[in-house]
This record gives C-alpha cells, sequence and structure tokens, in this order.
C-alpha cells in the first residue's frame, strides 16, 4: 500500500531515517498500526512533500539526507513539515545540528524513551502540521476579500452578501449589535452637500440607501463567514506559535523562543546597550532517575525542576527548556530600566544567578516514593561578548557547561576560548578511543593482593592501561571518564573481564592458583544488565568462583532493589563480590546483611592514617573489620604505602587480613607478575625442604 493509500485511511506517513536498525525496528514496534511508517525517503518526486506528514530522523541521517529534508520542507511550504532528531541519552550533538533545533528540526528525543513520550513527541508535530495546514486553507480563503478590505479600509470586518439589498443591511446591524470588538467604518452617502448616514438600529432602508449598497456590493463578500474565519485563523496561529515556541511537558518557552527572542534583542543591543547572560544548565546524572523509576516519574521531576528555576531568577529574566535534562536561562540587563553596569558586575550577577540556581535545585525534591538531590552543572556565556547570536551565545554556554561538568559537576563556570580547544581535545580522544577499541590498544596490568602476615600473592586485581604511540601509557582516570559518557564502557568492560579471565587461566596452568578482582562500572550493571552474559565470558576460561566483581559503594544507592536482585544473580552464577572503596558512600548494616556481598575493601584514605599520630584512622579501621566479621566478611585494605600501615592492619585484621598497594607491588604487566610468582614459588620449595 502506497503512502497515498494510507493518507486515505487517514493514517499519517511517517519517513523514518535512523541509521542504527535497531532503534528504527523499536520505534516502528513501540508506534504500533496508529501510523505508515516509510523507510527513509523512498518517494522522490515532487509530490512527496504533501504526502510525508512527519520526519523522524538521527543524527547521522540528519547530515546524510540534509539537502533532501530542507528540499521537503521547502515543497511543503507554507504549511509546516515537521523534522523530529532522535539522539542516544550518551550522544553530544555536533554543534551544527545543535544550531539547526528551532529552525530545520522542530524537535529533540533521546533513547531509550517510553511509548507514551515518544507517541506525545510525535502528536505534538503533527497537530503542529494540521493548523499550518488549516492555516494554509484560511488563507487561500481570504484571498476573495483582499479588494473588499482595500476599499473598506477602515474596516476590520467585513459584511456579508445576502439575497437582497435590504437583508445584507440588516445583517449588518445584526453583526455590529450583536457581537463585541468589531469595529467598522462610516456608512452613508451624500445628499448635495448634506452627509445622510445610515441609522444602523432602524430595521428599515430607502430606496437610496439600498442603492448604495448595490453599489458597493462587489466589494462586500464573504461577510459573516470571513468573521468568523478571521477569527478561527487568529486561534489557529496562536496554537501554532504556542505549539512552536512552548516545551510540550513543562510549559516552558522552547529553545526556538530563546533563539528568535535572544537574536532580535541582538540586533537592537547597538542602541540599546543591552547586555546580559546565557545560562546553559544540565542535571547531572540525572538518566539514573529515568532508569531506576521510569520516563513518567523523570518527567514530573523535570516539571517541578522547571517551577523551581523560575522561582530562583528574577522577573525579567527567562527560563527555557533546552530538551531532555537541559534548561536554559537568558539574564537580561537593560541600562534604560536597571542603570549601567561594568563587565564585571555583569558577570558577577551571572555567577550569584547560577549558585542560586544550584542552591534551589539542591533541596530535597520528593517524586515516584523517593527523595532526590539534584545536582546540575551550569556554563555561562555574556552577550554580545561571546557572540552575536543565539546559536554561538548557546554553545559556548554549553561548552562552559561541558567543562564544569568535567570537572567534577555541581558547580558553574564562564565561558573562555580555552573551552573550545578543550571540547576539540575531548571529541579527539573519543574517536581515538573508538579505534582503540576496535583495534584491541588497551592492555592489562595486574596489582597483587598479599596476606598480611606472609606477604604471600594471593590474588591480583586487573587494571586497564592505554599505551600511546609516544611511548606514554594513560592511566584510567584519562579517558575513563569520556568511555563512561560516549556507552563504550560495556564493550571496553567485557574485553576486559575475558582478557582477564583468559590471562587467570593461563596462571593456573602454570601452578599459580590465584584469585582475580576485576572493577565493574555502574553503567555495565545496570540498566539491562544480563548476568549470564558475563558469566558467558568467564566460563570458556575458568569457574567464576575464581572472580571476584568489585562494585563501588555508592553505585549500590542507584536503585537498590534492582542492583541487590543483580548481585544476587551474579553470585548464583559463582562470582564473587566486592564492595570497592568502602567507607566512602553510606551502607547500613542492614543493606549489608542483604546483599550477596563477600569482601569489602577498605578504602585507602583509612589507610593514609594508620601511621600518623593522633589520627583516628586505626580504630575506624578496627570498626569496619570487626562489622565485616559480624557478617561474615572478608576484607582487603587498598593503599598501603608503608610497612607501618601493614603492620597496624595485621593487628587489627589478624592473619587472614589482605591488602594491597604501593608499598608491596603497583599494577604491573602480566610478565613482570609472572617472574615474581616463580620467585614466591622456589622461595616456598625452598621453605618446604627446610622444614
Amino acid at each position: 500500500m502506497t503512502a497515498r493509500e494510507h493518507k486515505l485511511q487517514n493514517l499519517p506517513v511517517m519517513a523514518l531515517a535512523l541509521a542504527n536498525r535497531a532503534n528504527a525496528a523499536l520505534l516502528k514496534r513501540m508506534l504500533g498500526h496508529d501510523f505508515h511508517v516509510q523507510d527513509a525517503f523512498a518517494e522522490e518526486s515532487d509530490e512527496a512533500a504533501q504526502e510525508i506528514d512527519l520526519i523522524v530522523a538521527d543524527t547521522a541521517s540528519l547530515q546524510h539526507y540534509r539537502q533532501r529534508i530542507l528540499n521537503l520542507r521547502q515543497q511543503a511550504a507554507p504549511m509546516i513539515l515537521p523534522v523530529l532528531m532522535v539522539a542516544d541519552n550518551r550522544t553530544v550533538l555536533p554543534s551544527r545540528l545543535t544550531a539547526e533545533l528551532g529552525h530545520s528540526v522542530d524537535d529533540l528525543l533521546r533513547i531509550p524513551t517510553t511509548q507514551a513520550e515518544l507517541k506525545a513527541r510525535i502528536d505534538n508535530l503533527l497537530r503542529l502540521r494540521d493548523l499550518s495546514r488549516q492555516q494554509e486553507s484560511s488563507r487561500q480563503q481570504l484571498v476573495g476579500v483582499v479588494s473588499a478590505l482595500s476599499t473598506l479600509n477602515a474596516c476590520d470586518r467585513i459584511v456579508v452578501r445576502s439575497k437582497s439589498e435590504g437583508e445584507m443591511l440588516s445583517s449588518l446591524c445584526r453583526t455590529i449589535v450583536d457581537e463585541e470588538g468589531y469595529n467598522l467604518a462610516w456608512v452613508g452617502f451624500a445628499i448635495g452637500q448634506a452627509d445622510k448616514p445610515i441609522e444602523i438600529k432602524a430595521g428599515h432602508f430607502g430606496y437610496e440607501e439600498c442603492r448604495l449598497l448595490e453599489r458597493l456590493a462587489d466589494n462586500l463578500v464573504l461577510g459573516l463567514n470571513a468573521l468568523r474565519t478571521l477569527r478561527e485563523s487568529q486561534q489557529q496561529s496562536a496554537k501554532i506559535h504556542h505549539l512552536a515556541y512552548t516545551d510540550a511537558l513543562t510549559g516552558l518557552p522552547n529553545r526556538r523562543h530563546l533563539v528568535r527572542y535572544l537574536d532580535r534583542m541582538l540586533d537592537a543591543a547597538e542602541h540599546t546597550e543591552t547586555s546580559g547572560a546565557v545560562l546553559f544548565i544540565d542535571l547531572d546524572r540525572f538518566k539514573l532517575i529515568n532508569d531506576a523509576l521510569g520516563h513518567e516519574v523523570g518527567d514530573r521531576v523535570l516539571i517541578q525542576i522547571g517551577q523551581r528555576l523560575q522561582g530562583a531568577v528574577r522577573h525579567a529574566d527567562q527560563v527555557i527548556r533546552q530538551g531532555g535534562d537541559e534548561f536554559l536561562v537568558l539574564m537580561i540587563h537593560d541600562p534604560r530600566h536597571a542603570g549601567a553596569s561594568t563587565r564585571e558586575q555583569i558577570i558577577a550577577n551571572a555567577c550569584a544567578l547560577a549558585d542560586r540556581i544550584i542552591a534551589h535545585l539542591a533541596e530535597p525534591l520528593m517524586e515516584g516514593g523517593f527523595t532526590h538531590h539534584i545536582v546540575a552543572s551550569i556554563g555561562i556565556s555574556l552577550y554580545p561578548d561571546h557572540g552575536r547570536n543565539a546559536t554561538l551565545l548557546i554553545e559556548n554556554a554549553d561548552k562552559a557547561m561541558f567543562e564544569a561538568k568535567r570537572q567534577g559537576g555541581g558547580g558553574q563556570l564562564l565561558f573562555s576560548e580555552d573551552f573550545s580547544t578543550s571540547r576539540q581535545q575531548r571529541f579527539a580522544m573519543e574517536s581515538r578511543l573508538r579505534e582503540a577499541l576496535n583495534n584491541e590498544e588497551f592492555e592489562l596490568h595486574y596489582q597483587p593482593i598479599f596476606e598480611l602476615d606472609s606477604c604471600r600473592i594471593v590474588a591480583v586485581e586487573a587494571l586497564i592501561r592505554w599505551p600511546q604511540a609516544d611511548g606514554d601509557t594513560l592511566m584510567p582516570g584519562a579517558f575513563m571518564p569520556v568511555v563512561e559518557e560516549t556507552g563504550m564502557i560495556k564493550p571496553l568492560g567485557d574485553w576486559v573481564l575475558e582478557t582477564a579471565a583468559r590471562q587467570l587461566k593461563a596462571w593456573h596452568e602454570q601452578g599459580f592458583m590465584l584469585e582475580m578482582a576485576v572493577n565493574v562500572s555502574l553503567n555495565q550493571l545496570y540498566p539491562g544488565c544480563i548476568a549470564e552474559s558475563f558469566a558467558a565470558l568467564v566460563r570458556p576460561h575458568v569457574d567464576p568462583r575464581w572472580i571476584h566483581l568489585e562494585v563501588t559503594e555508592n553505585a549500590l544507592m542507584i536503585d537498590p532493589g534492582a542492583i541487590e536482585t543483580l548481585l544476587y544473580v551474579l553470585h548464583a552464577q559463582g562470582f564473587q563480590l566486592a564492595i570497592d572503596d568502602f567507607g566512602t558512600g553510606y551502607s547500613s548494616l542492614s543493606r549489608l546483611q542483604h546483599l550477596s556481598i563477600q569482601t569489602l575493601k577498605i578504602d585507602r584514605s583509612f589507610i593514609n592514617e594508620l601511621d600518623q599520630s593522633g589520627s583516628k584512622g586505626a580504630a575506624l579501621v578496627s570498626i569496619i573489620q570487626q562489622m565485616a566479621a559480624s557478617l561474615n566478611l572478608h576484607t582487603i585494605a587498598e593503599g598501603i604505602e608503608t610497612d607501618a600501615q601493614r603492620r597496624v592492619l595485621l593487628e587489627t585484621a589478624g592473619a587472614d587480613g589482605w591488602g594491597q598497594g604501593f608499598w608491596f607491588s603497583p599494577g604491573v604487566p602480566a610478565h613482570e607478575l609472572e617472574a615474581r610468582l616463580e620467585n614466591q614459588q622456589a622461595s616456598r620449595r625452598v621453605q618446604a625442604e627446610q622444614d
């Protein structure tokens, strides 16, 4: 069935262009049979724009089909052919596509998403197209009254054509008397030097009056229908304006509104000396709320955040929803009303506003049965200093926000030209990381875990390294944040786990019966983790019981119920489970006793204080060890830097305690560790012979 045949069945026709086939199939399933989905742009004729009601495309397809989409939109004009851009939550939009939001792209949908949100976004865009179609129909109907408007240029509305002149005048009178809000030119005719006005309430008209009307009749057309049509057209225009410039979820102005408003203001800034700032607000780790509690709860949280932002800004400022978990604030300073201010004062005001916003958002927010503590990163650009058009100002504020997030999040930064270089370096690193992952350029080092009393190596922890062409080696802190943000953590994490298992098998075959610890990221575990996939990577090499999967304490606080179930399933697959960096989070005894864990790794911050006089480190470590013993949990002390620290730990933990740290050995390549294991094995043989 063709698109035209579907149109006859009143089914909206959607052109779907997604490079990822899995995403395309998922969207088709979510849309069901309510739409005719046409892959890409199968119909290349000029009539295609009239057949297609909506274009849905991802970033790659938008760039590939850019000219075709522009042509279709131009062919559809003056009607609107909406374009919905689909992007993964972790995708950083290219600046060119960001600039087209509100211009050639009408809305942005982040995936994964819910069926309800997908259909709501599409319905809004289809309503926008329908209203533009109705407005065009109304416009064509009104073409016929242009001559009448020019003749009666003092009239706001036009009179109806009737069967008789008398009936026409009566209709005119009823319209004026009964309808409110209509103005009309003076109607009358002249006799000699005297004007004879028509009494509009008279209801009876003479021969001369009817003759006057007859002479004007050709220019008085479509009266009552025109009145109604014009009123409906105004209402439709208002609806179209609302849909085009308002965010459907929060009711706030959208990016398109900001671009139009700010561009107009910047054009006038030279005369008014208006200045101010654009604040780009991103909610740190908001995706976890959507993943843990669902998009419905996430949407309600976003509505509350929009309300809080409005409460944090001044009356003259504007709050805009950019899309997803991003908001914008336009801070305006007009010297005609607020007096002159220096650049330093504008910066101080913008930074103070950003701090106020961060504080407002940080207040506890109840939704979905949970208390949420929202952390925001804010980038600030000044106008006209950092750009003389809206798109550039938003882009520069975005760069500043990205840098604030890169520095740890929860703060604000003013744009600097250096950020552009930093952003370019980040994109370059992302490209290099993908290439390194495809070419398996990473390698693992192994840090020994030893018995505190005998210093015998009993296990190792796998640590990822990235060798560079210049001979340098990058540590995880230099590249893992980018890996996490771009979604590469799952394939890279799988590679680490399988490589570690393969190496452990080789050591077992050499007689080194070690255990292996592997760090697991929250983004590997949740959402959508399949525990069996972890076991499938390990089992071809070793039994999973030889593998310790380490999860940070803070990761356990994200959707506790789901994480608890996942840990249980992983342990059922045979894995040993450990809480890494223990003591830095908020685990309670009640939580610990219900988690399927076997080991607590005491954070290095406690170990660092063990050999410092007056420190409470030893007491705290002793408490953790006693608590672990009461729960039948093993402990490993991280970050042992001195023999004095090892001795204190030995006194509190006893002979069963384990530790790791630079005092014993940093992470080393596999062949270096093998040499040490061989020496250890040889020493044990000598000791056995002596005994």
